[in-house]
Order: C-alpha cells, then sequence, then structure tokens
C-alpha cells in the first residue's frame, strides 16, 4: 500500500481540520470529516476496517473520524506514514469545544450516533469524566502504539515551523497557517 503517507490520529475537536487545510496548502490531498465521514463510519460500526484503510488509499493524508479511531491498523498498513497527533491546551479544553458542537448538532440525529458509536454512550453531558478519560486513553495509546508521532496544539501556538519541519518541506508557506472552528478564549 503506498498512501497515505501522512496520518492525523488526534480525536475531532483536536484541530483536525486545521491540520487538514494546512496539508492541503502544502500540496496534498486530504480527506477530513466532511467528505464522506458517514458512510465510512457505517464501515467502522460495522468493524470493517478494510474498507476504511481501502478509503485512505485515495488520499496523500487522512484525519479526524474515523480515521483517528483505527490509528493501529493505520499504522500497522501504512508504517511508514508520518502520523500527528493533535491536541488541545488540556482535556477540559477539548471537553468543553466537544460539548458545545454537540449542541450545534443537537438536532442531527447521525451525528448524535456517531458520538455514541464513538464513546459509547449519548448524550456527551451527562458523563463528562467518561469522556475525558477517552480523550486521554486515546492519546496515551496512540503515543505507545506510534514511535515518532508528532504532537501539535495550535492553541499553543504550533504551526507552520513544527509541522513543515516533521514532514521535510524546506520551506514554510506565506500565509497564516489555517485555523479552522477556533474557539475566542
Amino acid at each position: 500500500m503506498s498512501k497515505p503517507s501522512i496520518v492525523g490520529v488526534g480525536l475531532h475537536r483536536t484541530g483536525t481540520r486545521s491540520l487538514s487545510e494546512a496539508l492541503k496548502i502544502l500540496g496534498y490531498t486530504s480527506s477530513h470529516w466532511e467528505d464522506n465521514a458517514l458512510q465510512l463510519m457505517e464501515h467502522y460500526k460495522k468493524g470493517n476496517v478494510r474498507a476504511l484503510l481501502y478509503d485512505a488509499q485515495n488520499y496523500d493524508a487522512v484525519s479526524d473520524t474515523p480515521f483517528c479511531l483505527i490509528f493501529r491498523e493505520l499504522y500497522q498498513a501504512f508504517p511508514d506514514a508520518k502520523y500527528i497527533l493533535t491536541l488541545r491546551r488540556n482535556p477540559q479544553k477539548w471537553l468543553a469545544s466537544l460539548l458545545r458542537h454537540v449542541q450545534t448538532m443537537k438536532s442531527w440525529k447521525e451525528f448524535q450516533d456517531v458520538l455514541a458509536t464513538i464513546y459509547g454512550e449519548k448524550p456527551v453531558g451527562q458523563n463528562q469524566q467518561r469522556f475525558l478519560y477517552y480523550y486521554e486513553n486515546h492519546n496515551d495509546a496512540v503515543r505507545h502504539v506510534i514511535p515518532n508521532v508528532l504532537e501539535v496544539c495550535w492553541e499553543n501556538g504550533d504551526g507552520w515551523p513544527e509541522l513543515c519541519s516533521f514532514l521535510g518541506h524546506p520551506k514554510i508557506p506565506n500565509e497564516p497557517f489555517p485555523h479552522f472552528n477556533k474557539t475566542s478564549e
């Protein structure tokens, strides 16, 4: 398998869209949640990892759900890819972002089903400790499974220098790093 060469393994609401857009600016084809997520989540629900790996081969880079959920399988299939773990400043910032996102998507049943598939329950706000545990456990598992994973936090000022250095890009783009879904502090 020759693609993808870059895999974002951070959970949703950690700056995965910013990562995907930055990779597009650098010239990569990048798949993110918007592309065909509900179809991919159906494969994930059914345990059809092969279909997800097959879909990943259509891009130079993949990130967000459901790809971050199968990081072990992606690493096994694409061991030479560059892996990037996007993080929030702290777990509470991630949870607050997730709760805000859930509120905006409350009427979208398919999104609620996606959350239930990932976390095993809904609604998110009623068991916050479970979600914080999931976030921290996911990040620890990524660190344990994937050597040399780049950890970035856009909130802490990471951006072009860290990303370009890790990917071996000699030139930093002459434009601001893309920040999507940014929460005002």
